[in-house]
């Protein structure tokens, strides 16, 4: 049960870590054509210091679930132990899907910024995307793996 709580404050680390640096953030919407061509939309350009809906999303409900696990490690419940193991795994399902399709959006920006012929403001705006996108990819891929260490830790 202490290893559970030790998994359980890890990722609780990595689950703040990834959202909190998506908080202060730029971006623009982009559409890519049936040819392959990939087409920022600069009316659509934004910069934000709050948070996302989807990463508000995905942050009540890792919090909800590492909640369940401190639980089962405090209250040494091996019932509680075996639902946060399977909701872990549920949960780790998303996050390594987020992970998969910010790092899939890095190619598509690369290529639109290197085709469009974009104003300097929107230009900015979307190469910030490019690193922000990889940075976030990187730590949900890691939390990914925690949480998919503390499932299946839990689930034995």
């Amino acid at each position: 049960p202490r290893w559970v709580l030790i998994i359980c404050l890890t990722q609780l680390v990595f689950l703040l870590l990834a959202v909190l640096i998506g908080v202060d953030r730029s971006g623009c919407a982009y559409t890519v054509s049936p040819g392959s061509h990939v087409s920022i939309d600069c009316d659509t350009c934004w910069e934000s210091n709050r948070l996302g809906w989807r990463d508000a999303v995905l942050l009540v409900v890792g919090l909800v679930v590492i909640g369940i696990g401190a639980c089962a490690a405090l209250l040494r419940s091996k019932t509680l132990c075996k639902i946060y193991g399977i909701t872990m795994l549920m949960f780790t399902f998303t996050v390594g899907l987020t992970a998969i399709l910010l790092a899939l959006e890095i190619e598509d920006l690369k290529q639109a910024l290197r085709e469009d012929e974009l104003d300097a403001q929107c230009k900015k705006l979307a190469s910030d995307m490019v690193p922000a996108s990889r940075e976030r990819a990187i730590l949900y891929g890691a939390n990914a793996i925690v949480d998919l260490a503390g499932a299946l830790f839990a689930y034995r």
